[in-house]
């Protein structure tokens, strides 16, 4: 073992007193309350033994393709360049996912009519499935709102700008 030439000139005692000296500045490094990031000593990783990544032979999991629900052919007939015709080399697909412009509101005024029964004595009220039993607002809007709420977790200042948006 290679000693440093400074070490070799020292006496017993002062050699003592630089380990008592490093023993006692040891523990502020090395202490349960250190933070990992101010540690020293990393501990080292036990090799497994096999290359990191999926096994050889592994079947990938992948987001299923969904069917289209339309189609549309892009063809040319003539070269955009230089106005020649074109031969045809392939044809390769490719099958994207959008969604539909937002769509108007719909503003549905009911006229509901209300009836008399001379023979069971009631008042008889006409009926849809789209008036809901009370308030202003259609189901399919209170079902948005309830779910950008409790399922999305907006507040009601966002649900209002959203809808407003």
């Amino acid at each position: 073992m290679n000693e440093p030439q400074e070490l070799k000139d020292l006496t017993k005692e002062e050699l003592i007193g630089i380990i008592l000296d490093l023993q006692k500045r040891l523990p502020a490094y090395e202490n349960a309350h250190t933070p990992p990031s101010q540690q020293r000593r990393y501990p080292r990783r036990e090799p497994t033994g096999t290359p990191p990544g999926a096994s050889i032979g592994h079947k990938g999991v992948t987001r299923k393709i969904p069917e289209p629900t339309e189609t549309k052919t892009l063809h040319l007939d003539k070269c955009p360049n230089c106005n020649n015709a074109l031969e045809l080399k392939c044809i390769k697909k490719r099958i994207i996912e959008e969604i539909p412009e937002p769509q108007s509101l719909r503003i549905i005024e009911f006229f509901i009519s209300h009836y008399y029964c001379k023979n069971c004595n009631k008042e008889i009220i006409a009926n849809d499935s789209e008036l809901p039993k009370q308030g202003n607002l259609g189901n399919n809007l209170q079902a948005q709102i309830s779910l950008m709420r409790y399922e999305d977790r907006l507040p009601i200042r966002k649900i209002a700008n959203t809808l407003n948006r």
